[in-house]
């Protein structure tokens, strides 16, 4: 029994082990605006694929263009024969006579130069490569675009949640102090006991509120990680800034509002969603913009 014990508590110094040479050692960040949209550019796999495919295009181009340029091929092939091929001929004396044309080593050289004088194909090739170029720069910069937004409004998400869970506490403490007030205050008869109910009540929902609240801000950090393209497993802080935290509010509280008059003016008159919606972004990327220039 004592050797199964042993043998249990070796395998767990093992496992324990292991996942501790698992997590990198600068697993944990503390980050701000700016920090989270720059990890983001290097990491979130929307940019890096994005990249990949303009160093992509650009070697296409390359490729094209060098496919109508002067072509320069050359060779050389050695040959040993091990036994020559050889020719017998008669002798004139009832016998045959060897002889051979070739010889046991043999060495070739040859170079050849090949240009493009015109193909329509080629031209129509290298303007097509170069659209695709474009296309490739176009998409990369959308991208970045679009990580900037949703890392943006993450991280804004990951600070009204903070700020509101200092507020809650604040509430909580001061509720807590009024419920014992108020409780001795029943106790010697001065207030109804209705009050005490009142005051037990209000506490426990601001502090069920506190809990979810609690809940949505490990919810948060999580959504900003996946945003950033960052692993579930590192530890992520943000800067909070009290400066930042109106800021933050009317972030998050326009975006609802302006999801709201995109629904409407999509509702009421002929202009496309991707249009609003793009309206929308170019908003909330100048405000985000603004917000990393003064930090």
């Amino acid at each position: 029994m004592r050797k199964i014990t042993y043998l249990i508590t070796l395998l767990c110094i093992i496992a324990i082990n292991s996942y501790a040479q698992q997590v990198p050692k600068d697993s944990i960040y503390n980050l701000s605006l700016q920090d989270c949209i720059n990890y983001a550019y290097e990491h979130q796999d929307s940019v890096v694929n994005s990249k990949l495919d303009v160093q992509s295009a650009e070697y296409k181009v390359k490729e094209t263009i060098a496919s109508g340029l002067p072509q320069i091929n050359g060779s050389v092939n050695f040959q040993d024969y091990l036994k020559v091929p050889t020719i017998l001929f008669p002798n004139g004396k009832g016998g045959f006579q060897s002889f051979s044309i070739y010889q046991k080593y043999n060495n070739t050289f040859g170079l050849g130069l090949n240009q493009l004088l015109f193909d329509g194909t080629y031209l129509v090739g290298v303007k097509a490569s170069k659209t695709y170029k474009e296309l490739s720069a176009r998409n990369y910069t959308r991208s970045r675009i679009e990580v900037n937004v949703n890392v943006t409004k993450a991280y804004y998400q990951v600070l009204v949640n903070a700020e509101q869970i200092r507020l809650l506490d604040a509430n909580i403490k001061e509720l807590k102090q009024q419920l014992d007030e108020t409780t001795a205050q029943n106790k010697q008869g001065f207030v109804e006991k209705i009050d005490v109910q009142r005051l037990t009540v209000q506490y426990n929902s601001v502090v069920n509120t506190h809990d979810n609240t609690l809940r949505l801000l490990g919810l948060s950090y999580q959504l900003l990680k996946f945003q950033m393209g960052m692993p579930i497993e590192y530890q992520l802080t943000v800067q909070c800034t009290c400066r930042y935290i109106n800021w933050a509010v009317s972030a998050v509280a326009s975006t609802y509002i302006s999801f709201l008059l995109r629904k409407s003016i999509v509702k009421n008159t002929s202009v496309i969603d991707p249009i609003i919606g793009a309206l929308e972004d170019a908003l909330v990327i100048g405000a985000g913009v603004g917000l990393a220039q003064v930090a």
